[in-house]
Order: C-alpha cells, then sequence, then structure tokens
C-alpha cells in the first residue's frame, strides 16, 4: 500500500511542497497556508488534476489539437482570445486555480470589447478550451464552468424591399461579379462564404451541392436556387472556361474574399445612405420566406440548418413588420362571437 502524501518543507527552494500522484505541487512558502491547501487538495481530490496542469502550456496543447482539427479562421480567432487572457493572468497559473474573478477582471481590462457578444465570444473560448480538458482526462472539472457569460446580441437586421432594391442598384453598379452574387444572395439566403467559394462544378442540374470536405463545420450542403437564381449560376458559368473556376469574381478577375465583399458592401454604403452587411441578406431572406407563409422545417431546410432553434431566434425578424404581425393576429380564427339569441332579447 503506497504511503499517504505528505507536505515537506524544501530548504533549497524555501517553500512548502508536496508530491501527489507522481507531481509536485508548490504549496507556498506560508506554513498555515501551506496545511490549508494540502487538507483542501487531500479532501477534493478533482482539483489535484488541475492544480499540476499549469494554464498556459495546456493551452498550447489545445492550440495544437485545434490546428489539425478545426478551419484556420476557428484556430486563428481562439488563439488571438487565449493569446490575451493568458497575457492578462500569466503564465504560471494553473487550471484549479482560475476563478471568475480572472475572466471579470480580464474583460474590464479589455474596453474595446465593450458589446456583450464580443465578450461572450472571447469568455467562450476560454470556456470551451477547459470542457475539452475535462473530456480529454486533463483535469476533472472546469474552474469556471458556473461564469455567467455576458448574453449574446443578436443584431436585429432586416431589410425592407425598397432597401433591397436601393442596395442592388447600388452594386450593380460596379466593376465585376458584384451585382450578381448580391443579387443571388437576395435570391437564395446562401451564407456569402458559400457563393464567394461556388465553382461550376458544384453546380448539379438544378441544384447547387457543397461536398462535406468544403462545406461549413465539414458538412454537405445542397443549396436549391430558385429559377432567377439558377439562371444567375448558369450564366456565369458560361463565363468560364473550366468548371474548376470560381462563379463570381471581383474587379480583378479574381475570387472573392471576405474583405473584397466587405469593402464592397462599404462602397454601396456611401450610395444609399445606411449601413448593410452581406450577411443580412440571409437574415432577410429567412424573414421573407416565413412571412410569405414557407413552412418552417422546409426554411431551415433551404438554409442549410440542422434544427429550427436558430431560424427562429437569429433569422426571423417579424417584430421589423408590425403589420404582418396585425395580420396575422386578425386571421386567428377569424370569426367574431355569436350573442345568444335570448341575451338579446333581456338586454
Amino acid at each position: 500500500m503506497a504511503r499517504p502524501s505528505k507536505p515537506y518543507f524544501s530548504t533549497e527552494k524555501k517553500k512548502w511542497l508536496v508530491t501527489i500522484k507522481g507531481k509536485r505541487i508548490d504549496l507556498g512558502r506560508d506554513e498555515e497556508k501551506a496545511m490549508k491547501k494540502f487538507h483542501r487538495l487531500m479532501s477534493a481530490e478533482e482539483e489535484i488534476g488541475g492544480e499540476i496542469v499549469n494554464l498556459y502550456r495546456f493551452s498550447q496543447v489545445y492550440l495544437s489539437w485545434l490546428k489539425k482539427n478545426r478551419k484556420e479562421a476557428t484556430y486563428l480567432k481562439v488563439r488571438r482570445s487565449l493569446k490575451s487572457f493568458i497575457e492578462h493572468v500569466g503564465k504560471r497559473l494553473y487550471v484549479a486555480s482560475l476563478r471568475g474573478h480572472h475572466i471579470t477582471k480580464w474583460l474590464e481590462a479589455n474596453p474595446g470589447w465593450q458589446s456583450p457578444t464580443t465578450q461572450n465570444i472571447n469568455v467562450r473560448c476560454v470556456n470551451e478550451m477547459l470542457n475539452w480538458g475535462v473530456a480529454e482526462g486533463y483535469f476533472d472539472k472546469n474552474p469556471i464552468r458556473y461564469y455567467k457569460k455576458p448574453a449574446e446580441r443578436t443584431r436585429d437586421a432586416y431589410y425592407s424591399n425598397e432597401q433591397c432594391s436601393e442596395l442592388l442598384a447600388a452594386v450593380k453598379k460596379m466593376r465585376g461579379d458584384v451585382g450578381v452574387l448580391v443579387e443571388f444572395l437576395l435570391e437564395t439566403g446562401s451564407r456569402p462564404q458559400e457563393v464567394r467559394l461556388m465553382q461550376g462544378r458544384h453546380l448539379k442540374d438544378d441544384t447547387c451541392f457543397i461536398p462535406a470536405e468544403e462545406g461549413k463545420m465539414g458538412q454537405e450542403r445542397t443549396i436549391y436556387p430558385n429559377n432567377k437564381a439558377l439562371a444567375i449560376l448558369r450564366a456565369q458559368r458560361e463565363k468560364r472556361e473550366t468548371d474548376n473556376e470560381y462563379l463570381f469574381l471581383n474587379d480583378h478577375g479574381k475570387m472573392f474574399t471576405k474583405d473584397t465583399i466587405i469593402n464592397a458592401f462599404k462602397r454601396a454604403e456611401k450610395t444609399i445612405g445606411w449601413k448593410a452587411r452581406s450577411y443580412d441578406l440571409r437574415h432577410t431572406w429567412c424573414t421573407n420566406a416565413l412571412m410569405d407563409g414557407l413552412d418552417c422545417t422546409a426554411v431551415v431546410q433551404l438554409m442549410g440548418h440542422k434544427d429550427p432553434e436558430m431560424v427562429m431566434k437569429v433569422y426571423s425578424k417579424l417584430q421589423k413588420n408590425p403589420g404582418f404581425l396585425r395580420e396575422q393576429a386578425n386571421r386567428v380564427r377569424n370569426v367574431s362571437p355569436q350573442v345568444p339569441e335570448e341575451s338579446q332579447s333581456s338586454a
């Protein structure tokens, strides 16, 4: 039977230490505090794993896994958040010593993150790393699992028919395929990323099929364009020499990037006088589809989602059209209550 671990004072390091599970743990220089920490560890063994895992070194292990298993954009976003967090708390902090106040002070130290959504995203990056550590067995619990993240705000983005016409007129004056790209987004509600990467080989008869290795989160995606959108795809394909060329090209004859689309919309803003974003066209399409009576399940499938929750919470902007809601309220049964004849005579 193994001997129980006992704290000991190192004259060389001038601090109290204890060896648990083959790992040496620093208990500090003060004897009373060292004994309290030792007893806390022994009475709550689930913390021992976290006590011996250095947060900085663990973050490097997690980022290494993330780089191999997630898209580069995801890896870079998470690395940026974790780098900021580690720089704030320091490289010597251990997982078990991490507390909610570390997160709170980190957010306060970044006044540029005024948006609750930005704060939520950064906290989520740290939380997901720790949850991954628990799942992989590096330690037994996430020390900030009960931390309440700032509520993420959904952008209330819906463009009226008049606004869509204004935007489309503005981008059609630009060089390149900006106009037809925006028109395709308006007609299908597709993700801008899906459209800018679309090639002739993706067009299969009257649908557009994106294989799993090219789709979002490694998932297949089938886009069902309406007649107008299908005509756009076929016309764009006719312009290309091979099916391996991108269907939509910028004014330099190259593939659209995220930045070139953003810049195109910024140029359009100078003409239309209001802020427009490409992803808002997806929100607008969804809201219009629901108002036009499309079944929610069909809308979910057409947008490439797994379940209706995202559609109902994020994309449905029916509150932006009170006239439509009033019309729907009047449709409920649409029957006026009949007053019994006896009540009329007694009145």
